[in-house]
């Protein structure tokens, strides 16, 4: 209506305009400019389409038509597209095709006061689409099996169904996965509950029963790396070897026969927890504080023979003797890398030497076998080799020497 108003309003400025400067009234309106000429009749008319747009309550809105018929206004484009995005998601595949006949348009609208907000479109777009409705729709493995008018109606029939069978749901269950889904579904697709058996009763899915199974499951051990002035800087050490631990798994499992369809998790309990391996990454330096690990190992039984510095009929012990039986496992006292592995000339008979960070080397002889090989790393602790009597020596025992920047030192000044 207001477009059709300053449609007239332009028609009646020319008119005015070309009456005005015709040659007949050319004398009478000579003292008028041409721009108050034209202004004058728009800005009468203008007045006039307010005063009625405010006596009839003229304004815009949206106009929401099904199958050509308006059933409400909006206010705007985004509360209609809001609506019925959201009826699109709920409403079935089978009567998609119905959202085709719905529109919506701009149009002037006078005396127009109930203005639907998107709550009261959606139920206006539903009770307007021929045949849908909110109803209950029955999926078999994610595809539409039945449509009911109230969920319990769905529940009660699945339930005779399996009573049918002398079962219940307490301790059985359907193979195939049944839920149920609210929406917009044809109403010619609605079925009663008792309907709804029959068609159960004739397909006949597959049902199954259940055990309640306990069983337990290790949980892996974590990992975590620390630092440590105890240690030679750059010695990668494992202080703690770690722990798996255990939970326990009570699960709810389904059986078709022999075969396991379905399993339901109930619940979970840690019983025993992992603990981390831990390695110790060294940041210390050789000084006399540092310590090493014993070559041996206690439970292995060794005795401590000639220590450092005494006499040797001419000459001093430049390490120490650990005496234990032949075929005793050796470990290395720090982490490094082996420099020399073999048979040696000088009465060491087959022997380790393993350079460690800051200068200090250690040295493993009379072994009866080696376990590592020159240009080998090995870390705190790694097996090097077994206790003998190779080379000069008169019985079995590991013979270790420490040297620091090149000269032999006190072992026990470093050992634990």
């Amino acid at each position: 209506m207001i477009k059709t108003m300053f449609g007239a309003c332009r028609r009646a400025a020319s008119g005015i305009k070309n009456r005005i400067f015709s040659k007949s009234q050319k004398p009478f309106f000579k003292k008028f400019s041409v721009k108050t000429m034209v202004i004058a009749p728009c800005a009468f008319t203008v007045t006039v389409v307010l005063i009625m747009a405010l006596t009839f309550n003229i304004s815009y809105a949206f106009a929401v038509t099904v199958d050509g018929e308006t059933i409400g206004y909006v206010s705007s484009e985004k509360v209609y597209t809001d609506a019925l995005e959201e009826i699109s998601e709920k409403l079935d595949d089978s009567v998609q095709s119905k959202l085709s006949s719905v529109d919506v348009r701009e149009e002037v609208t006078a005396g127009v006061t109930d203005i639907l907000d998107e709550k009261d479109l959606k139920k206006a777009l539903v009770d307007n689409m021929e045949d849908v409705s909110r109803l209950y729709g029955l999926f078999r493995n994610e595809e539409l099996f039945a449509v009911c008018r109230t969920r319990e109606e769905i529940k009660n029939s699945l339930e005779t169904y399996l009573e049918h069978f002398g079962l219940g749901l307490e301790n059985h269950d359907f193979v195939d996965t049944f839920t149920v889904k609210e929406g917009l579904y044809s109403e010619r697709s609605v079925m009663t509950g008792a309907a709804l058996y029959d068609t159960l009763t004739k397909c006949q899915p597959e049902i199954g029963g259940y055990r309640i199974e306990t069983t337990e499951e290790t949980i892996p051990y974590k990992t975590k790396t620390v630092e440590s002035d105890k240690y030679l800087k750059g010695e990668k050490v494992v202080t703690y070897a770690g722990k798996n631990g255990v939970r326990e798994i009570t699960n709810k499992v389904f059986y078709a026969g022999d075969a396991v369809y379905k399993t339901v998790k109930l619940s979970e309990t840690v019983k025993k927890k992992a603990i981390y391996k831990v390695i110790t990454v060294g940041t210390g330096t050789a000084t006399d504080s540092f310590k090493m690990s014993f070559p041996l190992k206690k439970s292995d039984g060794y005795t401590l023979g000639s220590l450092y510095g005494e006499g040797r009929g001419g000459y001093n012990h430049h390490g120490i003797d650990i005496l234990a039986d032949y075929g005793v496992n050796v470990y290395a006292a720090a982490g490094g890398k082996v420099i020399e592995a073999g048979y040696s000339s000088f009465g060491w008979g087959n022997t380790v030497l393993i350079e460690h960070a800051n200068g200090l080397k250690t040295r493993y002889a009379h072994c009866s076998a080696l376990n590592v090989s020159v240009g080998d790393t090995v870390s705190r602790g790694e097996k090097i080799g077994e206790v003998g009597s190779t080379g000069d020596s008169d019985g079995n025992h590991c013979h270790f020497e420490v040297y620091k920047n090149g000269s032999r030192v006190d072992p026990m000044i470093y050992l634990k």
